[in-house]
């Protein structure tokens, strides 16, 4: 709101005028990231997280069990 910009409503969520931000775009409200529902579930904005791919959230591999150390499905 200092008139420098464009703010539509859906448009910059956080008002800070630097990017378009919109529903189900910048979950945190950073704007410094694409974050989509069900891509950054931690919203920290540092990876592409799934729901069922990176369970305990740590944003550097497959685990489906949830001990963080490796790949690992169901039955293998």
């Amino acid at each position: 709101m200092d008139g420098s910009y464009i703010d539509t409503e859906g448009t910059d969520k956080d008002m800070d005028g630097s990017y378009i931000d919109t529903e189900e775009t910048d979950k945190d409200m950073d704007g410094s990231y694409i974050d989509t529902e069900g891509t950054d579930t931690e919203m920290d904005g540092s990876y592409i997280d799934t729901e069922g791919t990176d369970k305990d959230m740590d944003g550097s591999y497959i685990d489906t069990d949830m001990d963080g150390s490796y790949i690992d499905t169901e039955g293998t």
